[in-house]
């Protein structure tokens, strides 16, 4: 399986024996140094740790099942390691050099301990001795693990990955399994795109219309939206999330330390929510949800009854989504509505507005106050710089070639996520040529994911300190498939893993690919559907 991805360069590399020394962990620790002898986790072996957290109770669950996984049995579990040196410790202390994420794990001969000051760092040490598991397909009567000391915390706190499930819709059980394999790589935020021009995905009680007709769309696009000519496959299609499906993906996420961030879209991409309340528009011709791709023009009024509209649906959506972010889209709001409404046009002298843009602003910021009163912040994509930002809310930088909007994002002291098209979208080809499934298009390989930096070269030392982190986003207008969805994911969410977890002086890519084939057994063993033709450049 292996000699079908790694080209003859990588096994020049991993041949020379040069890492050697380091165990296959991805991300890669901020501080491993290897120990002399072996800890043999057997039968008998147990899992200490606190018995009065149920917390502490699933984080054990959670490592026991990876090691039935390849031994066939489960350990038991103790409150005490006195007078029994064949455990497992799992322990909470009081120091937090290391912050909540950070993990301290020392294998010895004699036993295995993970410290941490948050039962989030004992559950990354966990990911990271899974990883370190001598992986076999059969049963085994015993596990030997190197002795190792580890000192590690993570390089940013937002380490995401965002999903769009308003093109196409994925089932629960997938995006359970998704949220899996996010834990595996450290990823601690699941960005959820749920609603757009093509469908309209989480249940809303007040406005059932909202998912009876917005969540399906009479027919879709065939092959590219460049194609002439366009074909239609006339087939209705469609699925929400009902706010039962939420809160078990969002207790679930929670189990493994990812927070959900739902983005609900406004003023743009609201294509879906009009066809289900025409009212909500800028127009007075009606509309369906879209069945083609690329940016429409319906942009949701700025009045009041938009806002009461919005202001319940954000509470219901609060009510779901404990996180402390709400992603409320901004982008790609084409104006041409606003421009030609006589209403809106005196709306925007009414409030002494310049133009459209900050019309926008005011929409945002009149959402912000809102969100602010319920306890949350606001995040938007960086189309919200335009016309001024409100303040405090969180940019998610996405425009490799627009530079301006981040600037202006880090010198106006916004939190900022940076995942710019060229380095962080998966939806673009992996594989070159690009004899795949269909793709929007662009060329994204797991090298150059690689040497991505989330840090802006114009930081100074305090503004970096802006950059929240990084993340993949997959975009699903040519991904209908859970399968299609791996395989556009994986490897290439391990590279940006590391980038966004370990420091940059300690990267090396040839290493990278070395760990990379632990971590590809890992995937095989989880049925993970990923990239096996990937074009990899040793730097």
């Amino acid at each position: 399986m292996i000699k079908q991805l790694f080209i003859l360069g990588w096994f020049l590399f991993i041949s020379s024996g040069v890492f050697s020394q380091n165990e296959a962990i991805v991300p890669l620790p901020n501080y491993m140094v290897k120990k002399d002898g072996q800890f043999t986790i057997k039968s008998k072996t147990k899992i200490v740790f606190d018995q009065a957290s149920d917390t502490l109770r699933r984080t054990a669950e959670y490592l026991n099942a990876a090691i039935a996984l390849q031994t066939g049995f489960r350990l038991a579990f103790a409150g005490s390691s006195e007078n029994d040196n064949n455990c497992i410790v799992l322990k909470l202390h009081a120091a937090d050099s290391l912050g909540k994420e950070g993990y301290i794990m020392k294998v010895k001969p004699d036993g295995i301990e993970i410290s941490s000051a948050a039962q989030n760092g004992l559950f990354y040490g966990i990911q990271s001795l899974i990883q370190m598991l001598p992986f076999k397909q059969e049963n085994a009567n015993q596990l030997a693990v190197n002795c190792i000391e580890i000192i590690d915390e993570p390089r940013f706190a937002w380490r995401g990955m965002m999903l769009d499930c308003s093109r196409y819709f994925f089932s629960t059980e997938f995006i359970k399994k998704l949220l899996d394999n996010l834990a595996l790589h450290k990823i601690n935020t699941f960005h959820w795109h749920l609603t757009d021009d093509q469908g309209w995905r989480i249940e809303i009680k007040a406005f059932p219309r909202l998912t009876s007709v917005g969540a399906y769309r009479k027919e879709t696009l065939q092959g590219h939206k460049k194609d002439i000519p366009e074909i239609m496959d006339g087939k209705p299609y469609g699925g929400f999330y009902t706010q039962t499906d939420i809160r078990e993906i969002v207790n679930y996420a929670g189990e493994r330390f990812i927070t959900v961030v739902p983005e609900i879209e406004m003023p743009g991409h609201a294509q879906a929510a009009i066809a289900a309340y025409p009212w909500l528009g800028s127009t007075d011709v009606p509309t369906d949800v879209a069945t083609k791709w690329g940016v429409k023009p319906y942009l949701l009024n700025p009045f009041d009854t938009t806002f009461h509209f919005l202001e319940k649906v954000l509470s219901e959506v609060f009510d779901l989504f404990p996180g402390e972010y709400i992603h409320i889209g901004g982008d790609e709001a084409v104006k041409e509505q606003w421009k030609s409404n006589p209403e809106i046009q005196d709306k925007i002298k009414a409030l002494n507005l310049k133009d459209e843009n900050e019309l926008q602003s005011w929409f945002i910021k009149r959402i912000q106050k809102y969100a602010q009163s319920k306890g949350k912040k606001i995040m938007g994509w960086d189309e919200i710089t335009e016309g001024g930002a409100p303040e405090d809310a969180a940019i998610m930088y996405w425009r490799s070639d627009h530079k301006q909007p981040l600037e202006d994002a880090v010198r106006g002291n916004h939190p900022v996520v940076v995942t710019p098209q060229e380095f962080c979208y998966f939806d673009y080809y992996q594989a070159f040529p690009p004899k795949e499934k269909l793709a929007i298009g662009g060329y994204l390989t797991l090298d150059k994911v690689y040497t991505f930096e989330p840090v802006p070269r114009f930081c100074t030392k305090q503004q970096a300190q802006q950059i929240m982190g990084a993340q993949a986003n997959l975009w699903t207008e040519y991904i209908s498939t859970a399968d299609h969805a791996e395989y556009m994911l994986f490897p290439r969410l391990a590279a940006l893993s590391e980038v966004v977890w370990t420091k940059p002086d300690l990267k090396d890519y040839p290493d990278f690919v070395r760990r990379m084939e632990k971590l590809l057994s890992i995937y095989d063993s989880k049925g993970i559907n990923y990239c096996k033709k990937q074009i990899v450049k040793c730097p």
